[in-house]
């Protein structure tokens, strides 16, 4: 691979993470990781909310999972990571920690 596929393949990455972040963070909407890594949407979901979700379904579980902070969207070590109601963590340091 060249290094301009994979500069096109970590911005589509990128790019789904952040359309992934969107909605973990979208007001009235709640995903709840289920077993088998579905996700379940409680609260007002339109159609398209909902095929957004089964389309970063992968993305999210990162969130959900604890792999990713839910307010910046980095990569979480597990150190002193914060969980954040409804599933997730957040760094401790970032914007809507208890801490931070």
């Amino acid at each position: 691979m060249s290094h301009i596929t994979d500069a096109g393949l970590l911005r589509a990455q990128a790019e789904r993470r952040d359309a992934a972040l969107r909605l973990a963070r979208r007001p009235g909407l709640r995903l709840t990781l289920l077993p088998g890594r579905k996700v379940r949407i409680e609260g007002e979901a339109s159609p398209e909310v909902v095929a957004a979700v089964r389309e970063h379904r992968a993305e999210l579980c990162e969130f959900l999972e604890g792999h990713r902070c839910l307010a910046c969207g980095g990569g979480l070590a597990g150190r002193d990571d914060v969980p954040v109601e409804g599933g997730g963590y957040v760094h401790s340091y970032c914007p809507g920690s208890r801490r931070g």
